[in-house]
């Protein structure tokens, strides 16, 4: 039931951390692992899936530092996304190569917000719950996010 319920958004959290596929998969089976050896931890929560975005987070979190530790060079210029929701008609000529890399280049708590309220269609309340943020911090990090996101598309399209 809890894999049904959350894995989908936990993957998504994930990913917009560890920007690789393979490696969000992971770390989402870690927290899944994590939850099998220690149900027993997890009957007294009280907001089950807010502990275990934190959780899933924390987990990418340190994978990112293992996986900087293991290699030398370190290729972030990309992300791999699957959005929920097809893009508007107005996003249609915008290169998704140039959206990818603005998303990337983003710090990661912006970018995380970006991903959870556009890709996978979480409210400010939803994401600040999830996050153990306060809501205007959501806000203010989506709004720069935005606003960064915007100023990198729109000094590409002046590249081509």
């Amino acid at each position: 039931m809890i894999w049904d319920a959350c894995s989908s958004s936990l993957y998504t959290h994930v990913l917009a951390v560890v920007r690789r596929r393979a490696d969000a998969e992971d770390v989402v089976q870690d927290v899944f692992v994590k939850i099998a050896r220690e149900r027993r931890r997890f009957l007294g929560c009280r907001n089950l899936p807010a502990y275990l975005h934190r959780m899933a987070h924390n987990l990418a979190v340190s994978f990112i530092r293992r996986r900087a530790q293991a290699e030398t060079l370190v290729d972030s210029a990309r992300i791999e996304l699957e959005p929920a929701m097809s893009a508007p008609s107005d996003l249609e000529h915008v290169d998704v190569t140039r959206i990818g890399t603005a998303l990337a280049a983003l710090p990661e708590p912006q970018r995380v917000v970006i991903i959870l309220k556009i890709f996978d269609c979480r409210t400010f309340r939803e994401i600040a719950r999830l996050l153990g943020i306060p809501l205007f911090t959501v806000a203010s990090r989506y709004r720069y996010a935005i606003e960064k996101l915007r100023k990198a598309i729109k000094e590409g399209s002046h590249e081509s």
